[in-house]
């Protein structure tokens, strides 16, 4: 996430908010049994126009740097 925001492909904030994910990730990985189906529930409900802003935020920079993939995106 920081070098994504180093290059100016995301904004500060949403480099914290991909670290955060990966920590999330990491949690569900190492520590999955302290992970409880409200806690989840509450993540995916509360967070999810985050995580489709930044979704839409890097599918425009891909769009917009198609010189930057190796293949396109629709």
């Amino acid at each position: 996430g920081q070098e994504l925001s180093a290059q100016g492909i995301v904004t500060r904030d949403q480099a914290d908010l991909l670290r955060r994910i990966a920590d999330y990730r990491n949690r569900m990985a190492h520590f999955y049994h302290e992970v409880n189906k409200e806690e989840l529930y509450l993540l995916c409900t509360r967070n999810l126009q985050d995580l489709e802003t930044l979704l839409d935020e890097l599918l425009d920079w891909l769009r917009s740097n198609p010189d930057k993939t190796d293949q396109e995106i629709p």
